[in-house]
């Protein structure tokens, strides 16, 4: 062991230290990670644990283990405290965070490793406890996180083993499932994918701030994507509006879909959304997927791309999500150079048809012009910085687009914004002044 000037320090607090084996297996575990640091015992007597807590972090230890008789006494000396570890009452570990150390139980972890190793499952079993120590009390709060269907805790004093059964019961209350997680604003992309790394589930679901959904939403598209052996679940999507009207986007029926059919459908978006909102995934077609930081429609650069991985694709004529149409929200703000992020998100959705599917290439055309068509509609007047991007891809396209499925009224003014973008950004100004 190399010890120097930056060698860090951690230990064990306890009473008595002198016969732990802890400093042998950490010793030995940093010279074999080459990690720069010293693992020592500190004998602590009962009255100055708060002293020894202060001192250790004082002296820019970084972390601490403990041992009897003080797991339960370090916890009002600690900053911060692990749930789990609050709600068992005692605690092992400490790691140095600012201000102070936070306090953690890890006896759950190693019993649960070890019971993992071995391939032992508690959950539905009979489970027996002797003695009413902090271990057992970890390994009853094991047991209930594991969902064991009985726990007996045997012990010479009825009032230790009463008490642990009181605390694992009321613990049992919350639903272990909810985590919550905290992190700074990055957006809504930033914060998808930062769920998306906690994922455990098979399936995950994305739900927008201000929108709601039916109590059925998430096991109503489930049961419909077992039965039909599909990747993705698709609902009914209803907008809601500030005065209570409500106009839904219907589904024409309850159908799978097969791949090739489903991409079809979402290329244009005439009855599938590029959305992931109204919608279930398998959680495995996000395996190197994220959202596209910064972007206002990062969905149109995602849920293509899912839809091609996916075998197939269920939908639920119900309508079991509704979206808020909030007139202060980001996407039905006025117009700034973000509202070319969904016309950049249809140059790929093109590049990806002409090689992936070519028989959609033209409705993927549609749909960017579209997407033009939408920005300038937001314009107050409009801007020639912008021919590069709106101007000349309409002109590029239109005659795609007078060919395909669109309304007249769409044709008309597709044709006039290919003629003279300003005159159409003019005449829908005047249309949005008379609404």
């Amino acid at each position: 062991m190399n010890i120097n000037g930056t060698t860090r320090v951690c230990g064990l607090i306890g009473n008595p230290v002198a016969h732990s084996i802890s400093p042998v297996i950490h010793n030995r575990l940093a010279g074999l990670r080459g990690d720069n640091l010293v693992y020592a015992t500190f004998k602590v007597e009962a009255g100055n644990v708060a002293a020894a807590v202060k001192g250790a972090y004082a002296l820019d230890i970084l972390g601490l283990n403990v041992t009897v008789p003080h797991k339960q006494a370090v916890i009002d000396e600690l900053v911060d405290i692990d749930e789990l570890a609050a709600a068992i009452g005692a605690v092992n570990t400490l790691v140095r965070t600012e201000g102070g150390f936070k306090g953690y139980n890890t006896d759950i972890l190693g019993l649960d490793r070890e019971l993992s190793d071995v391939g032992i499952s508690l959950e539905d079993k009979c489970v027996v406890i002797i003695g009413a120590g902090g271990a057992a009390r970890a390994i009853a709060f094991l047991c209930a996180g594991k969902k064991a269907s009985e726990l007996y805790i045997m012990n010479r004093t009825l009032e230790k083993a009463q008490n642990i059964a009181d605390a694992v019961n009321e613990y049992a209350k919350k639903d272990t499932r909810i985590r919550v997680i905290h992190k700074e604003n990055g957006g809504l992309s930033d914060a998808r994918n930062a769920g998306l790394k906690y994922v455990t589930s098979p399936y995950v679901g994305f739900i927008d701030s201000d929108d709601y959904i039916d109590l059925d939403f998430y096991c109503g598209l489930l049961k419909q994507m077992e039965a039909d052996n599909t990747s993705i679940g698709v609902a009914a999507i209803a907008h809601v509006y500030p005065n209570g009207s409500m106009r839904v986007r219907k589904l024409e029926k309850n159908q799978r879909l097969d791949r090739k059919a489903a991409m079809g459908e979402l290329i244009y978006s005439q009855n599938i959304s590029n959305s992931v909102c109204n919608k279930l995934f398998e959680t495995a077609l996000f395996e190197g997927v994220e959202f596209p930081k910064g972007k206002l429609y990062e969905d149109e650069y995602v849920t293509y791309i899912l839809f091609h991985r996916c075998k197939a694709v269920s939908v639920r004529t119900d309508v079991l999500y509704y979206y808020r149409s909030n007139p202060d929200s980001i996407t039905h703000a006025k117009f700034s150079d973000r509202e070319l992020d969904r016309i950049y998100a249809s140059l790929e959705k093109i590049e990806f048809c002409k090689t992936e599917y070519p028989e959609y290439w033209n409705s993927a055309v549609c749909y960017l012009v579209y997407d033009c068509i939408c920005a300038l509609e937001k314009m107050e007047s409009y801007d020639k910085r912008y021919d590069g991007v709106i101007r000349s891809n309409i002109r590029k396209n239109i005659l795609i687009y007078l060919k395909g499925k669109n309304s007249l009224k769409s044709r008309i003014f597709a044709l006039l914004a290919a003629i003279s973008p300003t005159m159409a950004a003019n005449i829908r100004k005047e249309k949005n002044k008379e609404v």
